[in-house]
């Protein structure tokens, strides 16, 4: 018989004399890196989807804002229509409300409906400026406007983007209105506002 020379190691293929532990255990370790690596793409596409509706939402919350930043309109008071600081304090109904002492900024009361909606907690929110529902996205022109009706006495509409306690922007219809002491009577002392959030339209661009 012809006697063949030995074969040169790296043409040998590195399985030969493996046993069948050796396979599995090779074949084990393989198929824990394809998860591994398949549980980091499903992670990273997980990621650049909410990149992306993120993105999508604050073109939305930003364009809501420059279509509305003009949008502010104030009504001619009555005193007939306005309900007492006592009425208001008392509704805990299904709307957003919140009252502001006569200086349009500092939180006076809340109800559940508005903790609901803004994620803070009632003895985190009494006492505090408006300004925690607020943020980069807010309109400083609008806040202004609405505050300066508070101050006068007036009842006020307008549309603004807020803030919840977690920092998620929301666009909302607020709708604020002096209070009296007593129902229908005496000068304004306080302002109840009514938040109420509204569904973003698709972004045009």
């Amino acid at each position: 018989a012809m006697a063949h020379a030995p074969l040169p190691s790296a043409a040998v293929p590195a399985f030969v004399g493996w046993t069948r532990n050796d396979l599995s255990r090779r074949y084990n370790a393989a198929m824990d890196e394809v998860r591994a690596l398949r549980a980091r793409l499903a992670a990273a596409e997980a990621t650049a989807a909410a990149a992306l509706a993120e993105g999508s939402r604050a073109a939305r919350l930003a364009e809501f804002r420059a279509k509305h930043e003009g949008a502010v309109e104030v009504a001619v008071s009555s005193a007939e229509g306005r309900l007492s600081l006592a009425e208001a304090e008392a509704y805990d109904g299904p709307l957003a409300v919140m009252i502001t002492e006569p200086d349009g900024r500092t939180i006076r009361h809340v109800n559940r409906a508005w903790t609901a909606l803004c994620g803070f907690l009632r003895e985190d929110s009494v006492g505090r400026s408006m300004g925690i529902i607020q943020g980069a996205l807010t309109s400083r022109p609008v806040s202004k406007a609405i505050g300066q009706a508070c101050r006068k006495g007036v009842p006020v509409e307008a549309y603004l983007v807020n803030y919840r306690a977690d920092r998620t922007a929301f666009a909302n219809h607020v709708y604020a209105a002096p209070l009296a002491a007593d129902a229908g009577h005496g000068a304004p002392r306080c302002f109840m506002s009514v938040l109420e959030e509204l569904r973003l339209p698709p972004t045009s661009r």
